[in-house]
């Protein structure tokens, strides 16, 4: 009886000694932690943001993002690990600020919590509007922009374009509705313009972007043929990937347009595009654009059906390098390459790269910005086994901070509990065993 009282009153002690050693060991933060709920309320001149503190220990600290709009993530602040909100000063009336946060531990991140936004009370000009540029052609220009960021609380009701050539002034030519292009006949070959716009609501004129100068020309042509059009198919769409062309007419593309069974279907200005639209098969041609004209259709690329098999998630990995990200993961035998998708928002990642390797290292990348990777493996053009998406903030690389010193501390600490517990075992195995005769 008293050894079988021994023997289960040391399970509780051997489980906590078992629990305090896992709690020393550093583990990666794989997820933003349960239950941090991070919350935004606009007050009269600031933002506050608040969270709960997470359930798990080892944390080191917070990083907030900020940004006009899901892809624009980009580090604001850091705090300390006892502070669980934070108020935002730097705001404008009648702007929508998103936010996130993630969790630090010591050199690891969390993934971003759920974007939260609030909106300070009144209305504000927009912001200028984004990918303002010029394309020069043969007595034209074309220009072409994205929306801004934020329209101050109001709709945007249009773009005001000025002109100015050579050193001279600017002058406003067009108003431009809620479109993204405009194309000016009004110019001459051989003399220099530069373009500005800005975005009107009713409360006001955003300020200006102005474009790089260019030169229109007669020897501008048409450009060549994309190339190397290739299909990857997934369960319920088709990725289509291709390179610009060879010779460009001497003016840049800007847009391509899909065509599907002979049929232009859309105009992208990346070179890929993601089909949600398609039945049992099709073929797509792609042709591009410039300020001179349109090219002619690509190599036609036709896609079937796609065999269903049995498919597993591929574990991704993630590591700061000096030049940038770089990511790994699990080979794949079947596979005969890897795609991997990039994007500044989760839920919107765009074919980016294919490698035939298990790892890739992604230099082209902006610091304190927030990217987003997906590798999937590839079985001749059908998309298989795909990774996670995985979260990742370059920043720039510091100094060596030296050796690491709380290493040989946790080491200390473990190997103390852990002769502590052969102690506690010696002392039971000690007391169990029968006493021979005096």
């Amino acid at each position: 009886m008293r050894s079988a009282l021994i023997k289960y009153s040391s399970l509780p002690v051997t489980f906590v000694l078992l629990l305090l050693v896992i709690s020393l060991i550093p583990s990666p933060v794989n997820s933003v932690s349960e239950g941090t709920e991070l919350r935004a309320t606009a007050e009269e001149d600031s933002i506050l943001l608040e969270w709960n503190e997470p359930y798990r220990g080892g944390i080191t600290g917070y990083r907030i993002y900020r940004g006009l709009a899901e892809d624009q993530r980009y580090v604001y602040q850091e705090v300390g690990k006892d502070q669980t909100s934070y108020r935002d000063e730097e705001v404008e009336e009648g702007r929508t600020y998103k936010y996130w946060v993630t969790i630090l531990e010591d050199h690891l991140e969390s993934q971003c919590s759920e974007t939260v936004s609030a909106t300070l009370p009144g209305a504000n000009t927009p912001t200028p509007p984004t990918e303002f540029k010029a394309y020069p052609g043969n007595s034209t220009a074309v220009l072409t922009w994205n929306r801004p960021l934020d329209n101050g609380n109001r709709l945007v009701k249009n773009y005001r374009i000025f002109r100015a050539e050579e050193d001279g002034d600017l002058e406003f030519i067009h108003a431009a509705g809620t479109v993204y292009k405009y194309e000016d006949r009004a110019v001459r070959n051989g003399v220099t313009y530069r373009y500005r716009i800005k975005a009107r609501n009713n409360i006001g004129l955003s300020e200006e972007v102005e474009s790089s100068e260019i030169i229109p020309s007669q020897e501008f042509n048409v450009p060549e043929v994309p190339r190397n059009l290739r299909s990857f198919r997934g369960s319920d769409f088709v990725d289509l990937i291709w390179d610009e062309p060879t010779e460009d007419g001497g003016t840049t593309v800007y847009e391509y347009r899909i065509h599907r069974d002979g049929a232009h279907i859309s105009t992208v200005r990346e070179e890929h595009f993601r089909d949600s639209d398609i039945g049992t098969s099709a073929i797509y041609s792609i042709s591009a654009i410039n300020a001179v004209g349109e090219s002619g259709l690509s190599i036609e690329k036709q896609i079937g059906l796609r065999e269903e098999k049995d498919e597993i998630q591929i574990p991704l990995t993630i590591e700061r390098k000096e030049n940038g990200a770089h990511l790994s993961w699990y080979d794949l035998e079947h596979s005969t390459a890897y795609l991997i998708y990039r994007g500044n928002e989760p839920e919107s990642l765009s074919p980016y790269e294919i490698v035939e390797e298990n790892e890739f290292t992604d230099s082209e990348v902006e610091f304190n910005r927030r990217y987003y990777y997906r590798v999937v493996a590839l079985e001749g053009e059908s998309l298989r086994d795909e990774s996670n998406t995985i979260g990742f903030t370059p920043t720039e690389v510091e100094e060596d901070p030296g050796f690491d010193y709380s290493i040989i501390i946790r080491i200390l600490i473990v190997s103390l509990i852990i002769a502590v517990a052969v102690v506690i075992v010696l002392f039971f195995i000690h007391i169990k065993k029968p006493k021979g005769p005096k």
